[in-house]
């Protein structure tokens, strides 16, 4: 299997040192029908590298690239996605995975705003309806809850 490039993604990479942050992109991107777990666990580094600086207190001098990830995001949480996918777990997960994502860039007060200009209103709509309309809990309202359900 042919390693991509970071070239074929059309990002603009500056020296070196960018490349493993836009290859991590890359395969955040990626399908979960070919990579099912490369692309969580893209999301999760993510969101782990934009913890770990804000954690450190080096925003001025580190930064996540918003004008890389957000659109990112965006792209993926504006995927289709089909009811009867039998991979539709994977997609919600990876859904999750993202919204955790934007959850942990919407930390200050100047991020929230620009993921809020950035986000349409509508997307955010369509996902909490598909996770109403196919959640396990509101297939039985005699069961129990359980935490794995929103996932």
């Amino acid at each position: 299997m042919a390693t991509p490039t970071v070239q074929n993604q059309g990002y603009n990479v500056k020296n070196a040192a960018d490349e493993p942050f836009f290859m991590l992109v890359h395969w955040a991107c990626q399908s979960v029908t070919s990579h099912d777990q490369v692309s969580l666990k893209a999301l999760d580094v993510l969101r782990e590298m934009k913890e770990e600086i804000i954690d450190t207190g080096s925003t001025v001098q580190l930064s996540l690239r918003l004008d890389v990830t957000l659109p990112m995001a965006t792209e993926l949480l504006t995927s289709h996605m089909t009811t009867d996918n039998p991979l539709m777990k994977q997609h919600c997960l990876k859904l999750l995975k993202v919204v955790e994502f934007l959850r942990t860039l919407c930390i200050d007060e100047n991020s929230r705003q620009y993921v809020a200009q950035c986000l349409d209103v509508q997307v955010v709509l369509s996902i909490l309806e598909c996770q109403l309309n196919h959640n396990q809990i509101g297939l039985s309202m005699t069961r129990k809850s359980n935490q794995s359900d929103w996932r």
